[in-house]
């Protein structure tokens, strides 16, 4: 009976050849081997370990660190440790030396009986190559080296970076490590940059393997020591354009966008405004150009206000008052006319922002009882004064300024001049000065007159 059952049991492992295939799973047993690690790994040694395991199971033994149990933190007595390997007294799993990660794995050899086997285990980790993680059997020496040639790929790949190169890899290879190109890649120009022999000078060759899943023998392309790939990607490729709406609006949120999408079909989109939506006040802005770095800007910034001419203190003053970026349109008007008026197309990084309809005055500075004053249609800067308490006796006379909610913009009041909600009433302080400062000031400025006019009549007489 006992022979039936084995002879059974080769019958089912030979007819893998009719299309049939089984899978016998490595059993552990309690049977040890000795191996032999030597070479780039952090702990070179002989290991007894479990009989039967497989070469990626043998160099977990030659890791830099030592792996605790259950992932947990494995506490090593400080008798025991041997400082040339370990620092520390806790070690987690994940943890790797950054020396090791230039271990030749794609050319690790096998010393058996005298005969050596080169093995890429690279190959098993990345692309499931089982026939590149070979059965350690006892008494194998196995060798690692440490990397010496390298090919790099960068770009639209899902692990890119710089891999080990073994003679005769072809760009198929290299995509095994690097799992393949992400949807996104440009397959029409794959570069490919080629060092020549001063390894200073290179060439630069394109490939086109937009139709390699028909046609596999495009990835058959020989590579060499050195080369770099980069793998380009099509910004079209699901083009997201996004817009993101704020505030008083009955949907707010993020919205994809295409290049048709105007102002008043993200409105719609959006539900529309609220009831409370202050339409007049809306700000529109495009991020990227808000978060863009100003040269000019920042020059300016750093510099004494001394060495700046006049016309870079009012570029300076502009830039801090108003934003960068911001639309200059009425998004009252573009609801209304539903579409008709201010109604620009829309870009990517566009943010929108519906405030809250407050209709309040913000008066500030030098008033008795500065604050918020509600307000009123046709009242002029002197009503909103008075609500506020009057002027102090320390404000700047003539130093009383608008600003603009909608630009940012100071300007000089009149009393036909309308106050718009959001605006802000400023009274300047009035700056304090010391006689002497100013004695001496006209002091010098009669000395440098007498002076001209003294040298003038001098030029005269001759």
């Amino acid at each position: 009976m006992k022979t039936k059952a084995i002879a059974l049991f080769f019958c089912l492992m030979i007819i893998s050849g009719n299309g049939y295939a089984i899978d016998i799973p490595l059993i552990k047993s309690s049977i040890q081997i000795s191996v032999s690690i030597t070479g780039y790994v952090d702990r070179p040694g002989t290991y007894q370990i479990n009989s039967p395991s497989r070469l990626s199971e043998a160099l977990e033994n030659a890791k830099p660190l030592m792996q605790p149990q259950s992932g947990a933190t494995q506490v090593i007595p400080e008798h025991s440790i041997d400082p040339y390997y370990f620092t520390l007294k806790s070690v987690e799993k994940e943890e790797e030396i950054e020396g090791l990660k230039n271990q030749a794995l794609r050319s690790v050899t096998i010393i058996r009986e005298g005969n050596s086997s080169h093995y890429d285990l690279q190959k098993f980790y990345c692309g499931g190559d089982l026939s590149q993680n070979p059965v350690i059997k006892d008494g194998d020496i196995i060798h690692v080296k440490a990397i010496s040639k390298v090919v790099s790929i960068q770009g639209s790949v899902f692990k890119p970076g710089e891999y080990e190169y073994l003679k005769g890899d072809k760009l198929k290879d290299l995509l095994i490590l690097a799992q393949g190109f992400k949807p996104e890649a440009d397959l029409k120009s794959i570069l490919i940059y080629r060092y020549k022999e001063n390894k200073v000078d290179f060439d630069v060759y394109c490939l086109d393997l937009s139709s390699y899943e028909q046609d596999a023998s495009l990835l058959e392309y020989g590579l060499e020591e050195t080369d770099r790939i980069m793998v380009p990607t099509n910004s079209q490729f699901r083009r997201s354009w996004n817009v993101q709406i704020e505030g008083k609006i009955n949907a707010p949120g993020e919205y994809l966008i295409d290049k048709e999408t105007r102002l008043y079909d993200l409105l719609v989109l959006a539900g529309g405004p609220a009831d409370n939506a202050d339409l007049v006040n809306s700000i529109i802005v495009n991020r990227t150009l808000t978060e863009k770095i100003d040269p000019d800007f920042e020059r300016l910034k750093s510099m004494s206000i001394t060495m700046v001419t006049p016309m870079e203190y009012n570029y300076l003053r502009a830039k801090l008052r108003q934003i960068t970026g911001k639309y200059s349109l009425n998004l009252q008007q573009c609801w209304d006319s539903k579409g008709e008026k201010s109604n620009p197309l829309l870009n990517d990084g566009d943010l929108i922002f519906i405030p809250a309809k407050l209709e309040m005055v913000w008066v500030s500075g030098q008033v008795k009882n500065p604050g918020l004053v509600p307000w009123v249609e046709g009242k002029n800067y002197v009503y909103y004064v008075e609500q506020a308490g009057g002027y102090t006796n320390n404000r700047k006379f003539l130093g009383t300024r608008i600003i603009r909610h909608s630009s940012g913009n100071w300007v000089k009041p009149t009393k036909k001049l309308s106050i718009r909600p959001g605006d802000t009433v400023f009274v300047a302080e009035k700056t304090d000065r010391d006689f002497w400062l100013d004695v001496k000031d006209v002091a010098l400025l009669t000395t440098q007159l007498l002076t001209i006019i003294i040298g003038l009549r001098t030029v005269s007489n001759y």
